[in-house]
């Protein structure tokens, strides 16, 4: 996972190497007293998590996140390992079954640390303080999170995934300095702290005008960190960046006719990037959907699990770069994307599931990948052209002679090669990819993270408005609204209240990023229908974010509700990550609801948010991509056009079609239209800016050139 914000040292734990004794006591020694109050089990078998039930069977006495675990620490005055990581980690089950299921391994955790473990996906909240501590410590981050932590919770030391014999030779390390000489274990969790709060801190927002910060240097500034060859900036592993790829398409749009920036060149990036990950390994293209990451800098390698966040993310985006360009390629991604979903990861109630795991019989990619004879068994007479297509050749093997599917030429360019038409290419490949997927059927699958996080559903609801905005498919938005009154559903509880996780009971009430991601579902929902229930939803969530997460001294929000989480450390998110900031998610939902309503207390109050950030939004772009997009909006004026009367849900579709960035488009049903019109009977279309409304038109060419109009004059 890409670190969140800049690196920063950290004090020296170079007592873990070399573990100075000031008693006499060596590890072997040391054991449990009379009196401890250690548990003779592990206590997760109760759990209704995926992950936590994968570890109820460990050697290890796990126990869940609660206070009954910290209280055994302080009783004890044991170090705490907290261990986080999620049912569809590869590495997480690679240490589970090298150490976590290893008597000896877990004997030497039980006797001198409380152990416990983590949903990541059930309590971000607790991932967010310990993967920003060990993302210091370390100087990366990603799953499994493994935190060692004072009784007190505050953390001492840490890492992600650890080989079996330097994970005893951490635990015995740890647990002979704590044992010998406990107060420099307590000064390292002090100066820890310390690191994590300078960390957490923003600087003052100033007095100024957004429009004075330097977005367009930055975005330049940005243009070097471009991989010229295959997308993306130039690293491994590589991870599609949503919201950054979504920010760069727009930008090369408003300012394509500046000199500032090379519209072309940025337009040009964001096409390759998408046509490469489509084309590349992390596209499942026998089955739909993406990977989370590549593991090389080609696209080509994935980490095989697919998770709901990402795929239904990048729905939105190749939706959007359809809208932007016409190619048929990006909308063929989306529909196989959505496929996917709705085959592999929907429930019974019309819900999505977290993930998929990727790893099947014990083995990462298993499901996936094939031998070069499995597949000419398979394909007969079809394998050289699909030889041909998927780079089946001996250079290209993955592991264990297998091979992972991936492209390097379009439809168009391969059919070229094996002089053949684009459908009969098309014909040919589907054939195998059914074959491919029978064959699948007759193996183990996957393991289904069954967790269905409010959030993540609330991203598809978006991405099922943005596939309808951008083909035009009532079915689509049909889709989107069903979506949303299912996490209605259940998502909200008997209180009112929103839940985090929303497929079975659970005491985890909604964060920021559940109401966050809801209310820029509600404002999608809202703008393509204008459903009064919808903008009513939107209404009470936005006096539900001001109850539970405001803060007095600033104008963003905490991740946790008040009152809810007894953490060292209270998070305020906002960098970016491949999810967007909880508190960059609300300030764009804020805006968008308050330009179509006209509430300038919206607009107002999500400007401030950004004011807040916009320093570092124009130092760091991609680590801001998401606040970016909003800054866009800001400075350049956003429009917004409401579209009544005859023929207004043709006139809103063609208009939700076109891309226009920064114009928000809003279907107002008749019998809610109030503003006066001095067009008589038929459609009207009127176009307002911040300041002002036009006089109502009735074609949307006419709307389309007061657009115009109106961005020539920013």
């Amino acid at each position: 996972m890409p670190s969140r914000g800049e690196s920063c040292c950290v004090p020296s734990h170079g007592w873990l190497h070399a573990a100075p004794r000031a008693r006499s006591r060596s590890y072997s020694t040391l054991t449990t007293t009379p009196g401890m109050k250690t548990p003779l089990y592990n206590a997760l078998s109760g759990s209704t998590s995926t992950y936590l039930l994968q570890h109820a069977t460990n050697p290890v006495l796990w126990q869940p996140w609660g206070d009954t675990a910290w209280e055994m620490a302080r009783a004890e005055d044991k170090l705490v390992i907290v261990s986080i990581g999620y049912a569809s980690c590869h590495w997480c089950h690679v240490m589970e079954h090298e150490s976590f299921e290893n008597d000896d391994v877990a004997a030497l955790m039980n006797r001198h640390f409380v152990c416990i473990k983590v949903d990541r996906e059930e309590r971000p909240d607790v991932d967010h303080v310990y993967m920003d501590a060990v993302t210091m410590m370390s100087g990366h981050g990603g799953w499994p999170l493994n935190c060692f932590c004072l009784p007190d919770g505050r953390p001492v030391y840490g890492g992600t995934y650890f080989p079996r014999d330097r994970w005893m030779q951490v635990l015995r390390a740890l647990a002979d300095v704590y044992a010998s000489d406990p107060e420099r274990v307590r000064t390292s969790a002090d100066e820890a702290m310390s690191i994590l709060r300078q960390r957490a801190a923003l600087p003052p927002a100033r007095a100024h005008h957004l429009t004075s910060f330097p977005l367009i240097s930055s975005i330049a500034a940005w243009q070097r960190a471009f991989d010229p060859d295959h997308g993306g900036d130039k690293r491994a592993p590589k991870f599609p960046m949503p919201c950054s790829l979504r920010f760069l398409l727009r930008s090369a749009e408003v300012f394509a006719d500046t000199d500032a920036v090379d519209a072309a060149q940025i337009r040009e990036h964001v096409h390759r990037t998408l046509t490469k990950m489509a084309l590349g390994g992390i596209f499942d293209h026998v089955n739909g959907g993406f990977a989370r990451y590549s593991t090389d800098e080609r696209w080509k390698i994935p980490h095989f699990e697919k998770m709901l966040y990402n795929n239904a993310q990048l729905v939105s985006v190749y939706s959007e770069a359809y809208r932007a360009s016409g190619d048929g390629f990006y909308a063929r991604v989306v529909e196989r994307t959505i496929a996917f979903l709705e085959e592999t990861l929907r429930t019974p109630e019309r819900l999505f599931t977290a993930a998929m795991d990727a790893d099947s019989e014990g083995e990462e990619g298993a499901y996936f990948v094939w031998s070069k004879e499995e597949l000419a068994r398979l394909l007969g007479t079809d394998m050289e052209t699909f030889s041909h297509v998927y780079h089946i050749r001996y250079d290209e093997v993955f592991e264990h002679g297998k091979y992972v599917l991936h492209r390097s030429q379009t439809d168009e360019e391969a059919a070229m090669h094996c002089g053949c038409s684009v459908d009969e290419l098309s014909s040919v490949l589907e054939r195998c990819h059914e074959r491919l997927r029978e064959a699948q059927r007759r193996r183990v699958p996957p393991e289904r993270d069954e967790n269905i996080v409010c959030s993540w559903n609330a991203l598809m609801v978006s991405a099922y408005v943005h596939a309808f905005r951008a083909f035009r498919r009532e079915a689509y938005l049909l889709k989107a609204r069903a979506l949303f009154a299912a996490l209605c559903t259940h998502a909200i509880s008997a209180d009112g209240t929103l839940r985090h996780i929303c497929s079975r009971h659970t005491e985890t009430p909604g964060f920021l990023e559940d109401h966050a991601c809801m209310l820029q579902a509600a404002a999608d929902v809202y703008a393509a229908t204008g459903d009064g229930e919808v903008l009513a939803f939107a209404q009470t969530t936005i006096a539900s974010v001001d109850a539970l997460f405001a803060q007095a001294d600033s104008p963003l929000y905490v991740f946790s509700p008040r009152g809810s989480s007894s953490l060292v450390l209270p998070t305020i998110e906002v960098y970016d990550n491949v999810i967007p900031s909880s508190n960059a998610v609300f300030a764009r939902a804020l805006y968008d609801m308050g330009v179509m309503t006209e509430r300038e207390d919206l607009v107002r109050k999500a400007e401030t948010m950004l004011g807040a950030v916009a320093e570092r939004v124009c130092q760091y772009p991609s680590s801001f991509a998401h606040w970016a997009a909003l800054l866009l909006d800001v400075t350049s004026n956003s429009v917004h056009m409401k579209v009544h009367g005859v023929g207004a849900r043709e006139a809103s579709e063609y208009l939700y079609h076109a891309y226009l960035p920064n114009v928000h488009v809003l279907r107002v049903p008749d019998a809610t239209a109030e503003e006066p019109s001095n067009v008589s009977g038929g459609l009207r279309i009127t176009v307002c800016d911040r300041n002002s409304c036009m006089p109502p038109v009735s074609t949307v060419a006419d709307a389309l050139e007061i657009v115009r109009s109106v961005s020539k004059r920013r």
